[in-house]
């Protein structure tokens, strides 16, 4: 088992350098990885990350919009509600405003001939 936790820890940070090399901010990898942890339990099983976007830059900085991905069968409109909280949760974890939008995507259903020949 330890064994397995080290290989773990290191294909971490193998990961964590390429998204690096990639331009990614560190923030942005912690909210893929520590996803759980920043927003909790009960939204982790709600939403995923599905993607994190600069949308404008001016001279007073970069606005960050955050795309999660709804859970199959939730209410998207009913989980508009929770933005705030899933921001809330994310500035505190951080320590300042990171995200400046976060919009809800419903989860993506197979294409019925998908598969099919």
């Amino acid at each position: 088992m330890e064994k397995l936790v080290s290989v773990f820890s290191h294909a971490k940070a193998i990961v964590e350098d390429v998204l690096k090399s990639q331009g990614m901010r560190p923030e942005e990898i912690s909210l893929y990885f520590y996803w759980k942890e920043i927003v909790g339990e009960e939204y982790s099983q709600i939403f995923s990350v599905d993607k994190i976007e600069t949308v404008e830059t001016t001279h007073a900085g970069s606005k960050i919009r955050l795309h999660v991905m709804a859970a199959k069968g939730v209410n998207t409109v009913e989980l508009s509600y929770h933005v705030h909280q899933i921001k809330t949760s994310i500035h505190s974890y951080f320590g300042f405003e990171f995200i400046d939008e976060v919009k809800i995507k419903a989860h993506r259903k197979k294409h019925p001939s998908f598969g099919k020949v």
